[in-house]
């Protein structure tokens, strides 16, 4: 996200939209993002060392949550019935963060920031204690 922010910077800068306090709420949404990361590729890596049928789940599990997100489609023409998806994704939360932050300049809600942050740490915690618990076995499950 940082990498990304740093493309995104001068073209925002170049349309009007200068730094301001609302810009701050970018640290909680790339502090989320990269616990969320760390958590899931904890998770992830250890659960494909152990089963091996993860590898694949992992590829669909990660197309069919970047299509649930809504970054490059309002939020807003997500059917009713399908409505919830957003609500409890926590990356789509995260973006929520970051588009009040860049975009309208206003502080996200509160809503958003505890379910993006709640849910990325309970994702890291998750993955360290797979991690820690696990770990000791790892070198007799690689092939």
């Amino acid at each position: 996200m940082a990498s990304s922010l740093a493309t995104l910077l001068p073209f925002l800068l170049y349309y009007g939209y200068h730094p301001n306090l609302a810009w701050l709420w970018l640290l909680v949404a790339i502090l989320s993002v990269v616990l969320l990361g760390t958590g899931l590729a904890m998770l992830l890596s250890i659960l494909s060392v152990h089963f091996i049928e993860i590898r694949p789940a992992t590829e669909l599990g990660i197309m069919l949550w970047f299509y649930a997100t809504p970054i490059f489609y309002p939020a807003s023409i997500v059917p009713p019935d399908l409505a919830w998806i957003p609500r409890i994704n926590p990356a789509a939360r995260i973006a929520e963060i970051a588009r009040c932050a860049l975009l309208f300049r206003v502080a996200p809600p509160l809503e958003s920031v505890l379910v993006a942050v709640g849910c990325s740490l309970l994702v890291f915690v998750a993955g360290y204690a797979l991690v820690l618990r696990l770990s000791a076995t790892l070198a007799d499950h690689v092939t």
